[in-house]
């Protein structure tokens, strides 16, 4: 299964970087005494160390958009410099706001926001893939700030800063976009198949809610739209896993009412969320063309905070839909649909016929030029739905 997702950055790209040491060199004295004095104070256990490593041997390379006026970047850019040193993996940096169209490649919900740091690989054709990626600051920082509420927010976060206590988690999310598999966690689903579940977690804090992401009918779990959904929802404060279904593990094919991957679905968000401690009123469900239908039809059965849906499949090629005009406004819960704008399984008149007559409670969101496997627009469709995603948690 592919697991493949291009870098926003070309290897030819890399020697217009700066390594760290220029990076502090050129920073203004008090930026710098920050930088220096964050890098010797972070210390990576030998586990650590050994993952990167691991992932310089393998051709692995790490890079980051920062500047050195931000507290943000001042506190995370360090760290992640000491963590390629101790592994030795290449590091380069670029300045945010001298080089536009590398930050335009690299936006956050639309938004230029620093430090963002990304690990990649060498891909088969010579170009890179990515990994993983870190966004402005760890989510524990994040949840303090919340809880300290506006006024105290940012004297929270500097306080945060100032101690260290944001580096051990900032050590452990740098680390986890080097893209190893958790520890996968076995869920009887349907007909008794062990499923195979990947679970990313927050560092450090509870999690905000929890996504379930199900893959589509030729693809598994580490198809990169599961992936690194996962893995960016779990850096910014969401749990989320990813898992097979059980046909996959059975060897078979899904069955025809998909009533055996909805049941596995429903196994996987409902032990995942008692391990949580969650409602499934707090779960998102998210899936990719038959997962997209299988999350469409689980959220018909139960109350669940959200549905996105990636590719759905709205009728056979050069067919009419059959699903009830009404279907999508009467899931009960808000639903985000990614679609191609040349997906011959959604044509667009009879995609906004049901977005229009769901109203509100769906948000479509076309990617154009993009067909069924959205595989050319898989950072838009990523982006988008991770925002989406934080704001209907967050309300």
């Amino acid at each position: 299964m592919s697991t493949r997702l291009p870098a926003r950055l070309a290897p030819a790209e890399w020697e217009t970087g700066e390594t760290f040491e220029r990076f502090v060199e050129e920073a203004p004295p008090a930026a710098a005494r920050h930088l220096r004095r964050r890098y010797d104070a972070t210390t990576p256990s030998e586990q650590q160390r050994a993952r990167w490593r691991a992932f310089a041997e393998a051709g692995g390379r790490v890079y980051a958009l920062a500047e050195d006026w931000c507290g943000d970047c001042l506190a995370t850019v360090p760290v992640l410099a000491r963590l390629a040193d101790e592994g030795g993996v290449p590091l380069r940096l670029w300045r945010r706001d001298a080089w536009p169209d590398l930050r335009d490649r690299h936006l956050t919900g639309g938004r230029p926001k620093i430090p963002l740091a990304v690990a990649v690989r060498p891909g088969l054709d010579g170009s890179w893939e990515e990994c993983g990626r870190f966004v402005e600051r760890p989510a524990m920082c994040n949840a303090a700030m919340r809880a300290a509420g506006p006024e105290q927010a940012r004297a929270e976060l500097q306080r945060l800063y100032a101690s260290g206590a944001y580096r051990p988690a900032a050590v452990q999310e740098l680390t986890a976009m080097l893209d190893d598999d958790p520890e996968p966690v076995a869920v009887p689903g349907s007909s008794g198949t062990l499923l195979q579940v990947y679970v990313h977690l927050p560092v450090e804090v509870p999690p905000t809610g929890l996504a379930v992401v199900a893959h589509g009918a030729n693809h598994d779990a580490s198809h990169p739209l599961s992936r690194h959904l996962c893995q960016r929802l779990a850096q910014r404060g969401v749990g989320a896993v990813r898992f097979d279904f059980g046909y996959r593990v059975r060897g078979k094919t899904y069955s025809p009412d998909l009533a055996d991957e909805t049941a596995d679905m429903l196994a996987v968000a409902q032990a995942t969320a008692a391990r949580l401690g969650l409602p499934l009123e707090r779960v998102v469900l998210a899936g990719k063309s038959l997962g997209a239908a299988v999350s469409v039809a689980l959220a018909e059965r139960h109350p669940v905070a959200a549905v996105v849906a990636f590719g759905y499949p709205l009728h056979r090629p050069g067919e009419t839909p059959h699903d009830p005009p009404d279907r999508f406004a009467r899931l009960g819960a808000p639903m985000m649909w990614l679609a191609g704008t040349h997906d011959d399984l959604a044509e667009r008149r009879h995609v906004e016929r049901y977005a229009s007559a769901a109203g509100p409670s769906v948000t479509l969101r076309w990617l154009e030029g993009a067909d069924h496997s959205l595989a050319t627009h898989l950072h838009e469709a990523l982006d988008a739905a991770v925002e989406w995603i934080l704001a209907r948690l967050a309300s």
